[in-house]
C-alpha cells in the first residue's frame, strides 16, 4: 500500500470546495497507476467532475455525506453511534494522529480521511488491527447507506473498500507466512 493511493482516495472523500475539484481526475490517476484493480469503481467520479461545475461537485458531496447520517463520513459515528465509546474512541485516533505526526483537520478525529493518514503510516500491525476494526466495517455502513448506487461517491467508497480489503488481506497473509 502506498501512502500516495490512500491520500488520493482521502482527498476524494474532503469536501470538494476551494479549487480542489479540479483535483478530481489527478487523484483518481494516483490510485489508477498504483491500484488498477479499483479503477472501474471510480470511472463514475472522474466523469461527473469532468462533465460539471465545481459548485456541482460541491453539492453532490454535501447531498452524499453531509446531509445523510447513513453516509457520514466519521466512521466512528458508524461503530458506536453517540455514545461514549465514540468519545473514548476519538481520543485515541487524536493521540495516534499526533504521535505519527499527522495535521488534524476542520474534520472530526474519526472523519475517513484522519483514518486513511493513520493506517498509511503506522507500524503494519496496528494499521491492519484499524483497518480491520474500524476502517472496513465503517465502509460497510456507509455502503449500506446508499440506496443509490449510480452516485460517483459509491464508486468511491467501493473502491476504497476492495484497496483497503485486498491489501490487508495480502499483507495477513504475508505476516501469517512469516511466522510459520
Amino acid at each position: 500500500m502506498t501512502i500516495a493511493v490512500l491520500e488520493a482516495f482521502s482527498n476524494l472523500l474532503c469536501y470538494p470546495g476551494d479549487g480542489r475539484a479540479v483535483k478530481v481526475n489527478d487523484w483518481i490517476d494516483q490510485i489508477r497507476i498504483a491500484a488498477p484493480t479499483v479503477n472501474q469503481h471510480l470511472e463514475g467520479l472522474r466523469s461527473y467532475a469532468s462533465d460539471h461545475e465545481e459548485s456541482d461537485l460541491e453539492e453532490l458531496f454535501v447531498r452524499t455525506f453531509e446531509n445523510n447520517k447513513e453516509r457520514a463520513l466519521e466512521l466512528g459515528w458508524h461503530l458506536h453511534g453517540e455514545n461514549y465509546a465514540r468519545g473514548t474512541f476519538m481520543a485515541r485516533l487524536r493521540g495516534l494522529l499526533r504521535d505519527l505526526e499527522i495535521e488534524e483537520t476542520v474534520e472530526l478525529p474519526d472523519h475517513v480521511s484522519h483514518l486513511l493518514s493513520i493506517i498509511s503510516r503506522a507500524e503494519p500491525g496496528l494499521a491492519g488491527a484499524l483497518a480491520r476494526s474500524a476502517v472496513t466495517p465503517g465502509l460497510d455502513k456507509i455502503l449500506e447507506g446508499f440506496g443509490e448506487k449510480e452516485n460517483p461517491y459509491y464508486g468511491v467508497i467501493l473502491g476504497l473498500q476492495a484497496y483497503v480489503g485486498e491489501y490487508f488481506a495480502k499483507e495477513e497473509t504475508g505476516s501469517e507466512a512469516a511466522s510459520r
